[in-house]
């Protein structure tokens, strides 16, 4: 079995439990900046952004 978010419980179980730590930080990076060019291209394209 294996489980998400690394959770301590995972170290008292039986079988053992394999957990994995992922990276939230990167993600939510990527999410914000993915949406903050997506606002610019949306702004570009209808004439909002002038410059």
């Amino acid at each position: 079995m294996v489980g998400f978010d690394d959770v301590e419980e995972a170290r008292y179980t039986a079988p053992p439990l394999t957990t994995v730590a992922p990276d939230k930080a990167e993600p939510a990076r990527l999410a914000v900046e993915a949406r903050r060019r997506s606002r610019r291209v949306d702004s570009d394209c209808c004439g909002r952004n002038p410059g």
